[in-house]
């Protein structure tokens, strides 16, 4: 199987609103994520909880950009 990469400039349109939007983001270490969400998890430095549940618009924005570059967002 062969991975190809995709490269697309100025990817947003909205790049300062979705850098606003990401900044209102809470980013959790891994010890608290494992507080909020228990389970066996290793990864280094901060994540969110999925955009889904924490920002709506941003998840569907996202999306959104995704399947109009031809990127398959449901595997």
């Amino acid at each position: 199987m062969s991975k190809n990469i995709k490269i697309i400039y100025n990817f947003f349109d909205f790049p300062n609103l979705i850098y606003e939007n990401c900044k209102k983001l809470n980013f959790y270490t891994l010890e608290e994520m494992n507080k909020i969400i228990p389970g066996k998890y290793d990864w280094p430095g901060k994540r969110t909880l999925s955009f889904e549940k924490e920002n709506p618009f941003l998840h569907l924005h996202i999306l959104s950009y995704l399947k109009l570059n031809g990127i398959d967002v449901d595997k």
